[in-house]
């Protein structure tokens, strides 16, 4: 999808900014996937708990909105290496992330 916006756009010469032009793949890829989801699963949206619908709305605007634009913030202010090295320790932080709630004694 990143391809595909990357091209259109150069052929068009449109005039985007960074956060947009990385971001418009992502919420076309996820518009997709909504209504193939819609035609395939055919789901209850009465079903869906208001916690599910916070949930949702957090990961979609904090967790990926509220990432990129401190990911592109960050990539203006490092270099190369830097970036690199931030870029090289993620995986750790993500399988962190995902391990702390199974230590978690209730």
């Amino acid at each position: 999808m990143h391809a595909l916006v990357y091209v259109i756009t150069k052929q068009r010469g449109a005039d985007i900014g960074v956060i947009t032009f990385n971001t418009l793949p992502i919420g076309i890829a996820g518009l997709g996937l909504f209504v193939t989801g819609l035609l395939v699963e055919h789901p209850d949206l009465s079903l869906v708990t208001a916690n599910s619908w916070a949930a949702l709305a957090y990961l979609g605007l904090a967790a990926s909105v509220g990432g990129l634009i401190v990911y592109f913030f960050l990539l203006k202010r490092l270099t190369p290496e830097g970036g690199s090295l931030a870029q090289s320790r993620a995986p750790f932080g993500g399988a962190a992330t995902a391990a702390w709630p199974s230590t978690v004694r209730r």
